[in-house]
């Protein structure tokens, strides 16, 4: 007679080796880019890769893209190129690419808690229109971001959701703008492959 037994270790179930997720966040400046963006919300998009080194810590990258536009009311303004009467506009972008850390202190649950950040260059894109006299402003400039956060895996598969809290500062300065800062929140939807396997043993 054959017997087949089903080995199953539930708590290494709900490891995972690396993590691949797509977040989406809506987000609010604060200090000078909050004036110059007229308090509008910022939002924006970021892919990020986890892998676990050990049960409760992962390393990993982050690239992603936040935007926001304002457009203020007709106006006379003085610029280099004399005075200009027009409506403007304002965009301000960044994208960044950093390395990123977080230590899980929790695994095993039905919602795994993180915190963590990253550290890396943000490409900075500045731009202010007078109709359609631009100026304009690109550069790469350092910048961190503290974040914690929660995963909640689906049941019996490998993907799941989350959400996140991140605060960034970049070190930029051009014209109006002192050093950004801005906050986030957002929702994360993930894919991971998982440690823990069945094992089926027969006798």
């Amino acid at each position: 007679m054959v017997c087949c037994i089903t080995l199953v270790n539930v708590e290494t179930m709900a490891q995972y080796r690396n993590l691949f997720l797509y977040n989406y966040s809506a987000g609010k400046a604060v200090g000078t880019l909050n004036d110059f963006i007229d308090k509008k919300y910022y939002d924006g998009f970021h892919i990020d890769l986890r892998h676990f080194f050990k049960d409760e810590y992962s390393l990993g990258f982050r690239i992603g893209w936040n935007n926001v536009k304002a457009v203020l009311d007709r106006q006379s303004f003085q610029t280099e190129k004399g005075t200009v009467s027009a409506i403007q506009t304002r965009y301000m972008s960044s994208l960044p690419v950093v390395l990123n850390a977080f230590y899980y202190p929790v695994k095993g649950k039905l919602l795994i808690p993180y915190a963590g950040g990253s550290l890396g260059l943000y490409v900075m894109d500045y731009q202010k229109w007078f109709g359609s006299v631009a100026f304009k402003n690109k550069s790469f400039r350092p910048g961190i971001s503290p974040e914690i956060g929660f995963l909640a895996p689906i049941k019996k598969s490998e993907i799941g959701v989350g959400a996140f809290a991140r605060f960034n500062y970049v070190v930029y300065s051009h014209e109006e703008v002192k050093n950004m800062i801005y906050l986030e929140l957002g929702l994360s939807i993930f894919f991971g492959d998982k440690i823990g396997k069945e094992e089926v043993k027969c006798e």
